[in-house]
């Protein structure tokens, strides 16, 4: 067990190390994907399905995180976790070749995307998407990680702040290529940065938690599963899903035809959004027990659908336009907002209603769960937004709502759902 010192020295080298991994990932369609949205949109010029495909395309990487499961036990979660970084940046400059494939044949071009952020997605998933985990666990305290998680999704919020907020300055209605060029080489910089981060922790070594033999495995996953409030997360994380606004940026470029800076300057409300909730949820998650605070947030999410009502892509008199503007700033603040407690709440409790024993294991089959679940749903959800954006609408007293604001109707009612299994389902204490 680590003494107090080197926890408290690990918490922070772990904040420092993950400073720009919101940034990392989109680019190749993890997190929320802006990055890899904005280069789909302005540069490569996909369109919906194509763009739902290659980021749902990243959940059949998720089996590799079981070979990571054996990377972790074998050498320890902090060299995989540097591993992490230093692989990203050589791979990093393929997603500059796209463009230049993509002019000699468009299909080729389409292909040689998706294999990138294909190949990108899976060597992270099986090295940071397992070893991260591991080394928050052995560095912090189950009362004290509500604060921990929070703090450190400030900090990369701030960052993400900072970066969208110089980008909605600099760029015009699309992103150039040059824009992106200058992305990537911060990315690359930011990858040097978190190896020797992560490369200063004190980890506890590959046999904190058990032994690599494939049979362990099995035997976790039966224990992991055999945990009904581990279950119960797994199923309300699902139902919330839809609530986290996928590919929100593509609707907003496609749907309501917004400029790359006013896409910008949502993002960065969003990302306002996401800082604030980090800031209260963290100690009310902390006093008040993960359960509570999750069960008051699905409501809340139910609450916020009605001002889509106020989103008339069809509209098109400048007060209409200001309104609907308005409207998508309230959307994008407070989904966010209440995002931020969702995800705080979800990985407080997977954390702390499992056995230090199969750590690793449940972690890793909590995320890929999560990655596989999110891709699929974004997949279809590309398909759909294809078919229907811009072409059916269904009439609401005197409004009239798209495709996308449907389905955002739907997460609606499945948080509503989730709200009840969390009420009623979840069996834990005031942790």
């Amino acid at each position: 067990m680590l003494t107090t010192q080197q926890r408290s020295k690990n918490q922070k080298l772990l904040f420092t190390g993950n400073l720009g991994v919101l940034l990392l990932i989109s680019v190749w369609g993890g997190g929320d994907a802006s990055l890899f949205q904005f280069y789909s949109t302005d540069i490569l010029h996909l369109n919906e399905k194509e763009i739902g495909f290659a980021i749902g395309l990243l959940s059949l990487a998720v089996p590799i995180q079981l070979i990571g499961i054996g990377f972790v036990k074998r050498w320890g979660a902090k060299l995989i976790s540097m591993a992490s970084f230093a692989l990203p940046f050589f791979l990093l400059p393929m997603i500059l070749f796209v463009p230049v494939v993509q002019a000699q044949n468009e299909r080729l071009g389409f292909v040689f995307l998706c294999a990138a952020i294909f190949l990108m997605n899976g060597i992270y998933i099986a090295s940071k998407g397992v070893s991260w985990q591991p080394l928050i666990h052995e560095s912090t305290k189950p009362h004290e990680r509500g604060r921990f998680f929070a703090k450190m999704r400030l900090l990369l919020n701030s960052v993400s702040l900072v970066f969208f907020g110089t980008l909605s300055t600099t760029v015009g209605e699309r992103i150039s290529f040059e824009n992106y060029v200058f992305v990537i080489i911060f990315l690359m910089g930011y990858c040097v940065f978190g190896f020797v981060s992560i490369s200063r922790i004190t980890s506890l070594g590959p046999s904190t938690f058990s032994s690599p033999e494939i049979s362990n495995f099995y035997t976790d996953a039966k224990k992991t599963f055999a945990n009904k409030n581990f279950n119960v997360l797994i199923i309300i994380r699902f139902l919330g899903i839809l609530s986290s606004l996928p590919l929100f940026l593509t609707y907003l470029a496609l749907g309501i035809h917004l400029d790359a800076d006013r896409i910008s300057q949502l993002i960065v409300i969003g990302i306002i959004g996401r800082i604030v909730g980090f800031s209260v949820w963290g100690g009310l998650i902390d006093r008040l027990g993960f359960k509570r605070v999750l069960y008051g947030i699905l409501l809340m999410f139910v609450c916020v659908w009605p001002l889509w009502l106020l989103v008339q892509p069809q509209a098109h008199s400048q007060g209409a336009q200001e309104i609907i503007f308005i409207a998508l700033a309230a959307i994008a603040f407070l989904s966010s907002f209440l995002s931020s407690g969702f995800q705080l709440c979800l990985s407080v409790g997977a954390h702390n209603t499992i056995a230090d024993a199969v750590t690793i294991v449940a972690l890793t089959l909590y995320n890929m769960i999560d990655t596989f679940s999110k891709g699929i749903v974004i997949a279809l959800l590309g398909f759909y937004l294809n078919l229907t954006l811009n072409t059916q609408f269904i009439s609401v007293i005197s409004f009239k709502i798209d495709s996308y604001q449907f389905m955002c109707f739907i997460g609606a009612v499945f948080c509503l759902i989730a709200a009840l299994l969390c009420r009623y389902r979840l069996d834990v204490k005031r942790i």
